[in-house]
């Protein structure tokens, strides 16, 4: 699967952080509205900003959610009622 990029990190929104038993459980909701779910240890303490890097870091080592491609039948409704021809 494809990874998520740089660029489309930068457009992605930091939805919670919880701190629980030493790790750090973020959640990210990127510009489709798919939740991506990022844990690393760290401290309770740490700042916004080192908490923003490891968030950013974690994001590149994930599959990039795709939505799936629904194909529509093509229906040709011109035929119906015709008598198939020799």
């Amino acid at each position: 699967m494809a990874k998520l990029t740089n660029e489309e990190i930068a457009k992605t929104n930091v939805v919670r952080a919880t701190f629980e038993n030493g790790t750090w459980i973020v959640l990210v909701s990127d510009e489709s509205g798919f939740i991506y779910r990022v844990d690393f240890e760290g401290e309770e303490n740490e700042s916004n900003d080192s908490l923003l890097l490891k968030v950013h870091n974690g994001l590149l080592e994930e599959d990039k959610y795709e939505a799936p491609v629904i194909v529509e039948p093509t229906v040709r409704d011109t035929i119906v009622g015709l008598t198939p021809k020799e």
